[in-house]
């Protein structure tokens, strides 16, 4: 049984590729419109995000342009939009992956008590593994981003504001409950095709639990750089985009 569960965390590290080239990019075709970065083909850049140094409550920035000030602005909004993001998807996640898992797992011989079992510890180790390895990396992607686009000075400055603060947490929301609608079917899918390969019939429940949790962090850690820098580049251009034309709007009224 050990050599199996070995055997299936090495596959995990294998369908995270898969997935990752099932997935292609995210968002999906239909949830973008065509314009500016938020349409364009993302280019995944989880080796940037891995070797970034990040502190507690921090993101680095690497622009030597910036002050002190906007560096700092930068790394908290950053903080703020990944921590809700990220908060939102695990909760949004979790849900919605058990219950498609349980659909998907339908034809697996077992009995419907460790179907929903698994189904369902699957779908919590997933979204939560998931959810901790995006945190640094997103963080780190977001603050990368802000940092080289062009953003006016007048716009970085107002960064910590109160207004700023608040879309940050409307923004990361729904990104995230967005996210978990377009990507809970795909994962879904492709955790139930491993699980097939691995299960069987006369496995325990705790056998059972330790090859939900092996899948789990296996394809989340694997999965989180390449995700992180698709999702920063949306959240970072509609975030830049939504402050814009508010204060374009504010200054139109005053």
């Amino acid at each position: 049984m050990k050599n199996k569960i070995a055997m299936f965390s090495a596959v995990a590290l294998v369908v995270a590729g898969a997935l990752v080239y099932v997935l292609g990019i995210y968002p999906p075709v239909s949830g973008r419109d065509g314009q500016g970065a938020i349409g364009q083909r993302q280019v995944y850049r989880d080796a940037q995000a891995a070797d970034a140094a990040v502190t507690p409550g921090a993101a680095p920035v690497a622009a030597s342009t910036l002050t002190a000030a906007e560096t700092k602005r930068i790394n908290e909004i950053s903080s703020k939009l990944a921590a809700g993001f990220v908060a939102q998807m695990s909760s949004d996640l979790k849900q919605r992956l058990a219950d498609q898992l349980a659909s998907e797992m339908a034809s697996m011989q077992m009995t419907e008590a460790m179907r929903q079992q698994m189904a369902s510890e699957l779908a919590a180790s997933f979204s939560t593994d998931l959810a901790s390895a995006m945190t640094r990396q997103l963080t780190s992607q977001l603050a990368a981003d802000f940092s080289r686009s062009s953003m006016s000075a007048e716009l970085n400055s107002q960064l910590s504001s109160g207004l700023a603060n608040s879309m940050s947490t409307a923004l990361s929301g729904k990104v995230a409950a967005q996210f978990a609608s377009d990507m809970s079917p795909q994962f879904a899918s492709q955790l139930t095709r491993q699980l097939q390969s691995g299960f069987t019939r006369q496995m325990s429940s705790e056998a059972a639990s330790q090859l939900t949790t092996s899948l789990a962090s296996g394809v989340a850690s694997n999965l989180a750089g390449n995700l992180s820098s698709s999702i920063a580049s949306q959240i970072t251009s509609q975030f830049a985009s939504s402050l814009s034309s508010k204060m374009a709007s504010d200054l139109k009224q005053r």
